[in-house]
């Protein structure tokens, strides 16, 4: 085939042998015409099939927007099928080189970027591909466990490795993801990914076909015999295709961080013979997390010295919200008292004046409960703001360990500080402001997100760190009631032991049914204004374990 141009994007088929390795199938086409007709958004939020979300959906940007890109940066992108993720690598650096075996990918990929001027898709089998150049980057999204269906030699994913590797500038990076074949899902009952087996990659690959995917410990061994001796492991949750946080061994996740993580997954109905966010706690206590984590992300390097900074110790989003209100959460190391700093990054521009927002709520909070009581934030850039990092117990955990102590008594005292205290003002009526999903409005100072994983106890005294949406009037017991609701939820195993019930929590505050009717219609009003809903849609089913298939 000859080289080709689809706008400004040039495909280069000059080492396209005319084989195509994987296809998802004819939806393929569907995608392609779609995107040519300039329908891809509407496809997107029409379409519940896998393939859709997994090739379009913009969620799947969080895996990488947040690495320490340059704009003078030159990447390259292997395996990038429909563009999933070319399109965020775009935005941050000077130029892409992307290599895709598939031409109608290539060509979906170059549809969804043809105003793009620093694009350029090589089409076929990279091992038969040279380059005039190095990368600072070199990217493996969900590419190095097919090693073994296109490159034939005896030691497929080293010798394909030491390709990349050559690809790379002295002090470049390459940047791996994948999924881990003794990952939590797998333990539960998914299918492995590739060959839509049970335990397929636990019990090694009987019947392997050249796809496979590694532990920790294999893809550690990996590394290091190709030379990248420079690692660091990230760990994606759920995985890496739809992550909502990633980790480093830097800052794991604590026993009750996923405790208020449904294990939602996109891409198949399935059985699950239990719960991951029941069993990670066990498995966080006993130091394993990293090893049965259900995906990685690995920044590998030849050399330790005069690497690109990596502070991040961890990343989380909010992508679920509309884009005005998306921020990404980062923690970094940072020469303060703490040794970290909180980073609130706008995720795009619109979400620029959500940003300006949380500073100014920052100043209402700092003036009603005084500034030591708050999180302190400032401006830094157009795309950024700074936050005090917080150390100490969640007021959640607080609560936790007052009923552990002192039982309902102990549980009353410390819910009667919330009250007095951390609620306190004049606002008792039960009147919502006029516009309740405005949160910009003149003179707000109430905040309806003010739940107990939203306060922090340090030194015998609170600080608030989570203040994004506050409004003029909102009734305090709505946001009582919201804060029960989560904490029972939350913490449904100790309130059980201790007989703490969410009915009675809202029986002591008197509600009438119609202040409970409207507090329901009001919390789900306020869930739309924020939430992008539309991702729900994509949610599949969890089966009964009854008809899970066995290898």
């Amino acid at each position: 085939m000859e080289n080709k141009f689809i706008g400004e994007v040039k495909l280069d088929f000059s080492a396209y042998d005319g084989k195509d390795f994987y296809s998802d199938g004819n939806i393929e086409n569907e995608i392609f015409f779609n995107v040519k007709a300039g329908n891809e958004e509407s496809f997107l939020r029409s379409d519940n099939r896998w393939p859709v979300i997994y090739h379009l959906s913009p969620l799947r940007n969080f895996l990488l927007e947040w690495l320490p890109f340059e704009k003078t940066d030159s990447v390259l992108e292997i395996g990038c099928g429909c563009g999933a993720l070319t399109k965020c690598l775009l935005s941050k650096v000077a130029t892409v080189d992307a290599v895709e075996i598939s031409p109608r990918r290539a060509q979906i990929c170059a549809l969804r970027n043809r105003h793009e001027k620093n694009l350029t898709i090589h089409v076929g089998n990279l091992n038969a591909m040279t380059f005039d150049k190095k990368f600072d980057f070199v990217f493996l999204i969900g590419v190095l466990e097919y090693a073994g269906t296109f490159t034939k030699t005896k030691n497929p994913q080293a010798d394909f490795l030491n390709k990349c590797k050559s690809f790379l500038k002295p002090g470049g990076s390459l940047v791996i993801a994948i999924e881990n074949r003794l990952g939590i899902e797998y333990w539960s009952g998914k299918p492995e990914d590739h060959t839509g087996k049970v335990f397929d990659g636990i019990i090694d690959y009987p019947e392997s076909n050249g796809i496979k995917t590694f532990s920790r410990l294999e893809l550690k061994n990996l590394l290091t015999s190709c030379g990248l001796v420079y690692q660091k492991f990230f760990y994606p949750y759920p995985d890496y295709k739809f992550p909502s946080i990633i980790h480093s061994d830097e800052m794991l996740p604590t026993p009750k961080e996923f405790e208020h993580f449904a294990d939602d997954f996109y891409d198949i109905d399935r059985p699950a013979l239990f719960q991951m966010s029941r069993a990670l706690p066990t498995i966080i206590n006993a130091g394993l997390y990293p090893d049965l984590a259900n995906s990685f992300l690995i920044v590998a390097r030849q050399s330790h010295d005069g690497q690109r900074n990596l502070p991040i110790k961890i990343v989380s989003n909010n992508c679920s919200r509309k884009p005005k209100y998306q921020l990404r959460t980062e923690i970094h190391k940072a020469p303060t008292a703490s040794g970290l700093i909180v980073k609130k990054v706008a995720r795009n521009p619109f979400a620029r004046e959500h940003l300006d927002t949380l500073v100014e709520n920052c100043k209402i909070f700092s003036e009603i409960y005084g500034a030591e009581h708050v999180a302190q934030i400032k401006r830094v850039s157009q795309d950024v703001a700074e936050m005090e990092y917080l150390e100490g117990m969640t007021f959640e955990d607080y609560l936790c360990q007052a009923l552990e102590r002192g039982g309902a008594e102990e549980f009353v005292k410390v819910l009667t500080f919330y009250f007095q205290t951390i609620l306190r003002g004049s606002n008792n009526s039960d009147e919502f402001s006029d516009d309740v999903i405005n949160f910009n409005l003149p003179n707000r100072k109430y905040d309806f997100d003010l739940n107990f994983r939203n306060i922090m106890i340090r030194n015998d005294d609170f600080a608030l760190f989570d203040y994004e949406f506050l409004l003029p009037t909102i009734p305090k017991k709505f946001v009582a009631w919201r804060a029960f609701q989560l904490f029972c939820s939350n913490c449904s195993d100790i309130c059980k032991k201790h007989g703490i019930d969410f009915e009675n929590l809202v029986a002591t505050m008197e509600l009438s049914p119609e202040t409970l009717k409207e507090y329901t219609l009001q919390s789900f009003v306020i869930f739309h204004a924020l939430a992008d809903v539309y991702n729900q849609r994509y949610k599949k089913n969890r089966l009964p374990v009854k008809e899970m298939k066995l290898n």
